[in-house]
Protein backbone atom coordinates (compact mmCIF):
# COMPACT_ATOMS: atom_id res chain seq x y z
CA UNK A 1 0.00 0.00 0.00
CA UNK A 2 1.81 3.30 -1.02
CA UNK A 3 0.95 6.48 1.09
CA UNK A 4 -1.99 8.58 0.01
CA UNK A 5 0.60 11.52 -0.94
CA UNK A 6 1.90 11.60 -3.88
CA UNK A 7 4.64 13.33 -2.37
CA UNK A 8 7.09 12.30 0.95
CA UNK A 9 6.15 12.65 4.00
CA UNK A 10 8.27 13.63 6.27
CA UNK A 11 8.74 12.67 9.87
CA UNK A 12 10.09 12.77 13.22
CA UNK A 13 11.84 10.20 15.47
CA UNK A 14 10.58 11.45 18.66
CA UNK A 15 10.40 8.46 20.82
CA UNK A 16 9.40 8.46 24.45
CA UNK A 17 12.23 6.73 25.63
CA UNK A 18 14.57 9.07 23.72
CA UNK A 19 16.98 6.00 22.85
CA UNK A 20 18.51 5.80 19.14
CA UNK A 21 16.73 3.04 17.09
CA UNK A 22 18.30 1.05 14.66
CA UNK A 23 16.09 0.82 11.11
CA UNK A 24 14.49 -2.73 10.05
CA UNK A 25 15.28 -4.67 6.91
CA UNK A 26 11.33 -5.50 7.16
CA UNK A 27 7.73 -4.10 8.18
CA UNK A 28 8.30 -5.31 11.46
CA UNK A 29 9.10 -4.62 14.94
CA UNK A 30 11.36 -7.42 15.29
CA UNK A 31 12.78 -8.00 11.94
CA UNK A 32 16.30 -7.70 11.68
CA UNK A 33 18.22 -4.38 12.11
CA UNK A 34 20.10 -2.57 9.81
CA UNK A 35 23.38 -0.53 10.40
CA UNK A 36 21.61 2.63 9.87
CA UNK A 37 20.72 4.40 13.42
CA UNK A 38 18.52 7.47 14.12
CA UNK A 39 19.12 9.83 17.07
CA UNK A 40 15.77 11.42 19.21
CA UNK A 41 14.84 14.50 16.90
CA UNK A 42 16.26 12.86 13.47
CA UNK A 43 14.12 14.36 10.51
CA UNK A 44 13.62 11.29 7.99
CA UNK A 45 11.70 11.30 4.68
CA UNK A 46 9.18 8.45 4.60
CA UNK A 47 8.21 7.32 1.20
CA UNK A 48 5.49 4.28 2.02
CA UNK A 49 3.23 4.07 5.39
CA UNK A 50 2.11 0.14 5.91
CA UNK A 51 -0.51 -0.48 8.68
CA UNK A 52 0.53 -3.22 10.84
CA UNK A 53 -1.02 -5.19 13.31
CA UNK A 54 -2.04 -3.47 16.85
CA UNK A 55 -2.50 -0.31 15.16
CA UNK A 56 0.86 0.29 14.24
CA UNK A 57 1.97 1.79 11.21
CA UNK A 58 5.57 1.34 9.48
CA UNK A 59 7.43 3.89 7.50
CA UNK A 60 9.69 3.33 4.77
CA UNK A 61 12.44 5.26 4.56
CA UNK A 62 13.53 7.19 1.31
CA UNK A 63 16.97 5.88 0.50
CA UNK A 64 16.92 2.72 1.25
CA UNK A 65 17.26 3.17 4.61
CA UNK A 66 15.28 0.59 6.58
CA UNK A 67 11.65 0.47 7.98
CA UNK A 68 10.76 1.84 11.12
CA UNK A 69 7.18 2.54 13.29
CA UNK A 70 5.14 5.14 14.62
CA UNK A 71 4.64 3.27 18.02
CA UNK A 72 5.83 0.20 19.41
CA UNK A 73 3.21 -1.84 21.97
CA UNK A 74 4.48 -1.21 25.62
CA UNK A 75 6.90 1.35 24.89
CA UNK A 76 4.79 4.06 22.96
CA UNK A 77 5.15 6.73 20.46
CA UNK A 78 8.31 6.26 18.44
CA UNK A 79 7.55 9.02 15.03
CA UNK A 80 5.36 11.43 14.58
CA UNK A 81 5.03 13.36 11.23
CA UNK A 82 7.34 16.32 10.99
CA UNK A 83 4.80 19.39 9.78
CA UNK A 84 5.44 22.82 9.68
CA UNK A 85 1.62 24.60 9.21
CA UNK A 86 1.03 26.49 6.19
CA UNK A 87 1.54 30.36 7.35
CA UNK A 88 3.86 29.02 9.97
CA UNK A 89 7.33 29.83 10.09
CA UNK A 90 10.36 27.46 10.77
CA UNK A 91 11.46 27.25 14.77
CA UNK A 92 13.70 29.50 15.63
CA UNK A 93 17.32 28.23 15.73
CA UNK A 94 18.12 25.61 18.23
CA UNK A 95 14.28 25.07 19.11
CA UNK A 96 12.49 21.48 18.02
CA UNK A 97 9.59 20.36 18.62
CA UNK A 98 8.26 17.20 20.30
CA UNK A 99 5.05 15.37 21.15
CA UNK A 100 4.17 14.87 25.05
CA UNK A 101 3.84 11.34 25.40
CA UNK A 102 1.16 11.34 27.94
CA UNK A 103 -0.86 14.11 26.50
CA UNK A 104 -0.38 13.68 23.22
CA UNK A 105 0.24 17.74 22.74
CA UNK A 106 3.13 19.05 20.66
CA UNK A 107 5.64 20.89 22.70
CA UNK A 108 8.97 23.11 22.16
CA UNK A 109 12.45 22.67 23.47
CA UNK A 110 15.18 24.75 22.96
CA UNK A 111 18.49 22.54 22.25
CA UNK A 112 20.72 25.23 23.33
CA UNK A 113 19.55 26.37 26.61
CA UNK A 114 17.29 22.92 27.67
CA UNK A 115 13.96 25.17 28.08
CA UNK A 116 10.82 23.61 26.84
CA UNK A 117 7.40 25.03 26.44
CA UNK A 118 4.32 24.23 25.11
CA UNK A 119 3.80 27.25 22.94
CA UNK A 120 5.72 27.70 20.12
CA UNK A 121 8.43 30.23 20.22
CA UNK A 122 8.30 33.25 17.49
CA UNK A 123 11.58 34.03 15.82
CA UNK A 124 13.58 36.89 17.64
CA UNK A 125 13.27 40.05 16.47
CA UNK A 126 15.86 41.54 13.76
CA UNK A 127 19.00 43.15 15.43
CA UNK A 128 17.74 46.29 13.62
CA UNK A 129 15.06 46.83 16.01
CA UNK A 130 16.87 46.45 19.11
CA UNK A 131 17.36 50.23 20.49
CA UNK A 132 20.78 51.86 20.25
CA UNK A 133 22.81 51.50 23.15
CA UNK A 134 23.48 55.39 24.93
CA UNK A 135 26.42 57.26 24.22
Amino acid sequence: ARASSASPAMWRYSPVNGKPIPTRMAPEIEAPRTTTRLQPGDIMQVIEEKPGPGGVLFLKLADGKGWLFDQKPGTGVMCVRHETPQGEAPLPAGWESAVDASSGRTYYHNKTTNQSQWDRPAAPPAAATAPAPLP
